[in-house]
């Protein structure tokens, strides 16, 4: 059963930077289902440690949950949920792993955040071998700016660490190595 409000304890809110929540945990916390979170983590939207039936859940996966949710009960689609949660993050120069998602600004990263967003996009991939996406797509699922995915991702292939595709006129990573799949 879902419930119909998100557990609010305070002292859970200050213990939460230490713990590690399962799927079950997670869910009931932030008044979602464990097959919609479930659903959530495969697509990218929020990440999890771990995999299969031993994933866990940190404080900045709850918040990101948190704020989709909150969004989402306002009546936007998970993808105006989500283009919304960056929005507002992006606004308080929150990071990515802060639940933003923007995908209309422009690209500025400094090293250091470049140097971030190429280690979440080699994270993304290699827990995602398979996946095929574009920077849209990336933007989406990492919570970031797509102008910055882009950058973060063409740097990544001048690495030889993703490959990119041309596909309806636009352009597609995967992971190098990864050899030809259907």
């Amino acid at each position: 059963m879902i419930p119909s409000q998100p557990t609010f304890d305070p002292l859970l809110w200050e213990a939460l930077p230490d713990l590690n929540l399962n799927i079950a945990q997670t869910a009931e916390l932030c008044g979602i289902s464990v097959r919609q979170l479930g659903y959530w983590t495969r697509q990218g939207y929020v990440t999890a440690q771990g995999k299969g039936t031993r994933r866990t859940y940190g404080l900045e996966a709850v918040r990101r949950l948190l704020a989709i949710r909150k969004a989402m009960l306002s009546g936007l689609s998970l993808r105006q949920a989500l283009r919304s949660v960056a929005e507002s993050n992006s606004a308080l120069g929150q990071s990515p792993l802060s639940s933003s998602l923007t995908l209309d600004s422009a690209a500025s990263l400094s090293p250091s955040d470049a140097a971030s967003l190429s280690e979440s996009l080699q994270s993304f991939f290699r827990a995602n071998g398979r996946t095929r996406d574009h920077a849209g797509g990336l933007a989406i699922k990492l919570g970031r700016l797509e102008d910055d995915v882009q950058v973060a991702a063409e740097a990544l292939c001048n690495a030889g660490v993703l490959v990119p595709m041309l596909c309806a006129g636009m352009t597609i990573y995967r992971q190098a190595g990864e050899g030809n799949y259907g």
